[in-house]
């Protein structure tokens, strides 16, 4: 699989310099990739409106918005995308968690610590393989992981992801939703829902409860579709956790 990285800081000689050092060990640690230098956080918001990134390597002191103020935002409206902090501002550490970067490289032992954040993004992208669906929000283009997706929902012209961590909407029919997320154990239940079968509690009369006890509603041509593919949902369930390893309990 070939990835798109992004790296961004202000400083010209410090971007070619960090941009060349990246794609060296991307490229040993066996990830075939193209990244994409931009010299300002503005500049990057611009590239995500048009395509996201499967990883992005960022500066925090930037002129205008700063690499923790960029990941916040991103991180706000449902991005998951694998973030490494890469700066000389070691004392701005704690304030880089709450947009929960893989890692923090430090300028001043970038030779040290840049190969081991790339070998967690290695892994990082390894382990989410295709389950993350890049999404276009009012924001730009994001990646979301689907497992974290319990539902979605359209209202008029609005469509909504209800997921695990709040709610993020997106600019895709429901039709649209339907098909990228079909292959993922998702079924459209009625007109205004398409729902994961793995956060469903249990099927009653024209309605479906939710593990989190929301309801939501099932037309009953529907209804027989919705309870096969929740029984297949709830056998595949117990074969894993009959075939999980005594150590994974």
């Amino acid at each position: 699989m070939h990835y798109r990285i992004a790296i961004c800081d202000d400083e010209p000689a410090a971007l070619a310099a960090l941009s060349r050092m990246l794609s060296r060990e991307l490229e040993r640690a066996g990830l075939s990739a193209d990244v994409s230098a931009y010299s300002g956080a503005g500049a990057l918001r611009e590239a995500l409106h048009e395509m996201p990134f499967d990883a992005l390597f960022l500066d925090i002191d930037m002129p205008g918005t700063d690499g923790i103020a960029l990941a916040n935002g991103l991180r706000e409206h449902g991005d998951a995308t694998p973030i490494v902090f890469l700066s000389a501002r070691e004392d701005r550490v704690f304030e880089t968690f709450r947009a929960s970067p893989l890692r923090f490289v430090r300028k001043s032992h970038v030779q040290s610590d840049l190969p081991e954040a790339v070998r967690a993004v290695a892994a990082s992208l390894h382990a989410a393989g295709r389950d993350r669906l890049a999404l276009l929000t009012p924001e730009g283009m994001v990646r979301v992981p689907v497992d974290e997706i319990m539902w979605a929902e359209s209202f008029g012209k609005r469509q909504t992801l209800v997921m695990t961590t709040g709610t993020l909407e997106v600019r895709h029919t429901l039709r649209e939703l339907c098909e990228k997320l079909e292959p993922h154990g998702f079924l459209q239940v009625h007109r205004c829902y398409v729902v994961s079968c793995r956060y469903i509690f249990s099927i009653e009369a024209g309605r479906l409860i939710m593990d989190d006890r929301r309801e939501i509603p099932i037309s009953r041509y529907r209804l027989a579709a919705c309870k096969e593919a929740f029984r297949r949902s709830i056998s595949h369930g117990l074969d894993a956790a009959e075939h999980r390893p005594q150590g994974d309990l």
